[in-house]
């Protein structure tokens, strides 16, 4: 056991020095199933953390309730040492290929979206879809980028109670209105900005190497599917080289469109009346008119978003007492003015 230990830690010691393309020493590759089960069973976080590393690239079944152990009982943790040692185990059971616990999921959710969804997605695989669609629902009214979008697509195959009103609980209502002198140009403009970086990674030296799982709208090389869908959803798996790791690419936002999308895929809705990001055009006739303009636009779009709830009831996706429960969605009103001349 000391001598595993006392490997294992080298092993660590050496990860801030090793190249990018260095391969894993052999004691972490060939460590032995009574090893693995006795790191696990330890008192220190640091040799829980590793005995899940190696459970999990050994593929090691039979240590899963030791890993979820773990997990339950450092997730309500607040120290340093405790995020180390569930992150590790979180790995560890991802890479098990095996479903999790429902109960295991209740008590990561919020702290690690990412991994929640990806195990979630393996439990509804396995045939426990109740269970899965409560952590689900959970991530979806919670989410803001492609957590949310994964947990929507997983959803739209069962569409639970609560489903098509978690959709719409943060909607938010855009129109870009123009004013032009015809009322008949439109312009527009689109622009991204992408950030990069590297960040560190500071722990102990006795800790396995950090990873990460990153969240993607496209396929690529070395992903993996998540869940399928309006915006598909894949992932990757990082792992620190050298105490770094690369810093997560800008998520993807989730707008009023993409939740009337969801919300009519739900309710088999071909032709809703409203898209949640529209473009309209009107005549300059003046200030006060403008400010009538935009009146109008704003009853228009509240008509249109009630006749959508209508449908989603007729539908049997949206209950009446869900859709009266559901806040009247803030509508932006953004105005370009096109006389002006571009300079």
């Amino acid at each position: 056991m000391r001598t595993l230990l006392a490997g294992l830690i080298a092993v660590t010691s050496l990860a801030a020095v090793r190249p990018a393309d260095a391969q894993p020493p052999a004691a972490a590759r060939t460590a032995s199933y009574p090893e693995i089960v006795a790191l696990l069973e330890s008192d220190r976080p640091a040799d829980q953390a590793w005995g899940a590393r190696l459970a999990g690239q050994s593929i090691w079944t039979e240590t899963r309730p030791l890993i979820e152990q773990i997990v339950v009982r450092h997730s309500a943790g607040q120290s340093a040492e405790d995020t180390f040692c569930v992150e590790a185990a979180l790995d560890g059971l991802i890479g098990l290929g095996l479903p999790p616990s429902p109960d295991l999921l209740a008590a990561v959710w919020r702290r690690w979206p990412t991994e929640t969804l990806i195990l979630a997605a393996r439990l509804r695989g396995f045939g426990d879809g109740k269970s899965a669609d409560r952590v689900l629902l959970s991530l979806l009214s919670n989410g803001h980028d492609l957590v949310w979008f994964g947990a929507a697509n997983l959803l739209l195959n069962s569409r639970p109670l609560g489903f098509v009103a978690a959709l719409l609980k943060d909607l938010r209502l855009q129109i870009t209105l123009f004013i032009s002198k015809t009322g008949n140009e439109l312009e527009c403009c689109e622009g991204t900005l992408i950030a990069d970086g590297i960040q560190i990674a500071e722990r102990p030296p006795d800790y396995p190497p950090a990873t990460r799982y990153d969240l993607f709208a496209s396929a690529g090389a070395d992903v993996r599917v998540v869940a399928v869908g309006p915006v598909s959803v894949y992932r990757t798996r990082i792992e620190a080289r050298g105490g770094h790791l690369p810093l997560p690419e800008s998520g993807q936002p989730v707008t009023g469109r993409d939740r009337v999308e969801y919300a009519a895929a739900a309710g088999h809705v071909q032709h809703p009346p409203l898209t949640g990001d529209e473009v309209q055009s009107v005549t300059w006739r003046g200030a006060a008119a403008l400010e009538a303009d935009k009146r109008w636009v704003r009853r228009d779009v509240m008509r249109r978003y009630k006749d959508f709830l209508g449908l989603l009831q007729n539908a049997d996706v949206l209950s009446r007492s869900e859709a009266a429960a559901l806040s009247a969605p803030p509508v932006d009103i953004v105005v370009k003015d096109l006389r002006r001349p571009v300079r």
